[in-house]
């Protein structure tokens, strides 16, 4: 079976992420051949994906004068790799999985992937608003459509696209990548001069209002306050020194707790020095970063954004979002847990991710969906 992904480009991205890790896992399939079409200039993925032996393709589609070159590129592109599946990723990537369709037979199969949420229309983009109420007209002519959240398909299908098509696949998670490890733990916690008795709080991800990073210090202040073996971590583009949104909400007292250390690559590491994590955002839609989290054995206090309450189940806390005294009492709870109930609820975390978002588990719907008839 010949599989074509066609996804808007190869830079860091969450899509593009899944996608090599999906590949990662698939390309060990002898039954299956995989293609990657990238219709912008390929970034930093092309070479992972190449790596694996799969073939990458670019459109070089730059600009909006550069979309006929490249729609004529992708047709003989497509013509000649005569693939038996056209997977696109993305709301572009999708629309020229489809424009590829028009010029394959009819046995072909098309699957469209939607990797957004849809929680206020009216911030998208004009371009974007136009391409989602297209899509929607256009969604009855695949064969299925892939969502990687409930919310996300609720909101997709209320926006109009096809009901009978939906499937939710949530993404997965290499969990020999994220997993418990104490050279890594102890690596960390040096360099921040962190004793091992330290309650380390983690929370991950960019500086950006969805992410709630001010109500998540107006939470955690408190608990600083009133626990000082308690440090907190925060991980994350802009999330560093000169942020002085976050440093004029953080007294002297505790500034000695707060560690920001901007964007990291080293995220397993700092997941392996923590003891649990914090979510704090107001929407999302499949969080990765619970899911790293747990793969690597902490539990999670998350609010109740997109698809967090059925990721943690209860290896963790939910709270209603934008409730910050409750994510304050959610992390106190944790803190003053029993030792041995706090272990458990440690290694829960990590064993519900292997049962149901493991990397292999989550490839084997994909590949039991290419081979649905």
């Amino acid at each position: 079976m010949k599989v074509l992904h066609i996804i808007t480009g190869l830079g860091v991205g969450g899509a593009e992420t899944m996608l090599y890790k999906l590949l990662s896992e698939l390309s060990q399939d002898s039954h299956s051949d995989h293609l990657v079409i990238s219709m912008m200039k390929p970034g930093p993925y092309k070479e992972k994906i190449n790596a694996l032996g799969i073939k990458v393709i670019s459109l070089e589609m730059n600009s909006a004068k550069s979309i006929p070159a490249a729609v004529i590129k992708l047709i003989k592109a497509v013509k000649q790799i005569k693939p038996d599946v056209v997977q696109g990723w993305m709301y572009h990537g999708n629309l020229f999985a489809s424009i590829s369709k028009l010029v394959l037979p009819k046995h072909v199969k098309l699957i469209w992937n939607v990797r957004h949420s849809l929680y206020d229309f009216s911030k998208e983009t004009r371009s974007t608003k136009w391409l989602i109420k297209f899509s929607a007209k256009i969604s009855g002519f695949c064969d299925g459509i892939l969502y990687n959240s409930s919310i996300s398909r609720d909101q997709h299908e209320l926006a109009g696209f096809a009901k009978t098509h939906g499937k939710v696949i949530p993404n997965g998670f290499d969990t020999e990548h994220f997993k418990p490890d104490s050279v890594r733990r102890e690596r960390i916690r040096a360099e921040l001069n962190l004793p091992d008795d330290t309650i380390v709080i983690a929370h991950v991800g960019r500086f950006h209002p969805a992410k709630n990073h001010l109500g998540f210090i107006k939470a955690v202040v408190p608990v600083l306050q009133q626990k000082s073996n308690v440090a907190v971590v925060m991980v994350g583009l802009n999330v560093d020194e000169s942020n002085e949104q976050i440093a004029t909400l953080v007294p002297d007292a505790v500034k000695s707790q707060l560690h920001l250390m901007g964007l990291r690559n080293d995220i397993p590491d700092i997941m392996s020095a923590s003891d649990f994590l914090v979510m704090s955002s107001d929407t999302e839609g499949f969080p990765n970063v619970i899911g790293e989290a747990m793969s690597s054995g902490l539990p999670v206090v998350s609010t109740d954004a997109g698809e967090s309450r059925i990721v943690v189940g209860d290896a963790g806390i939910v709270v209603p979002i934008g409730d910050m005294e409750a994510l304050t009492q959610g992390m106190t709870s944790l803190i003053e847990r029993e030792h041995d109930a706090f272990i458990a609820l440690q290694r829960q975390a990590r064993e519900r991710i292997i049962q149901y978002y493991s990397l292999s588990a989550i490839a084997s719907q994909y590949k039991k969906l290419y081979e649905s008839r």
